[in-house]
């Protein structure tokens, strides 16, 4: 049996690049690490972060913002889509989730009702009713434990 090498050597080469860059597209953050991290959220654009974990996971976040106000959301799936769905088309789907408004310096602990994925939203946008405006770009430290 002859082997074409040149081949080999591309499937090997290609495999490697795409494990590689998969690590990098990877939307969602399934927290097998800890994020320490300064964003800029644009206005009226929103950040989501997974947080994946067994029933009584806790996580501690902490968001600290450049003095600027922004809301918090923490969401299961459903709703998360359903807001998720009313933030990008304007529309009304019925959404409900666990907030905290107008802060620019917060801690909390979430921990998880159920095993699954839940959503962490930092919104600035004047999006929710009684919500923040900030009205220009946050620059934002995000930190979730």
């Amino acid at each position: 049996m002859k082997f074409d090498w040149g081949l080999i050597f591309i499937l090997v080469v290609s495999t490697l690049i795409c494990g590689c860059l998969s690590d990098k597209l990877n939307f969602s953050n399934d927290m097998e690490e800890p994020i320490d991290e300064v964003i800029t959220l644009d206005e009226e654009y929103i950040q989501s972060y997974s947080l994946t974990g067994i029933k009584g996971a806790v996580f501690d976040i902490q968001i600290v913002t450049d003095g600027a106000p922004v809301d918090l959301w923490i969401f299961d799936d459903e709703n998360y889509i359903n807001y998720d769905k009313s933030f990008e088309d304007g529309l009304n789907y019925k959404w409900k989730g666990i907030s905290h408004k107008i802060i620019n310096n917060k801690k909390i602990s979430y921990k998880l009702p159920d095993t699954g994925t839940y959503y962490l939203v930092i919104e600035n946008a004047y999006f929710t009713e009684e919500g923040a405006n900030a009205g220009r770009k946050v620059n934002l430290r995000v930190i979730i434990n």
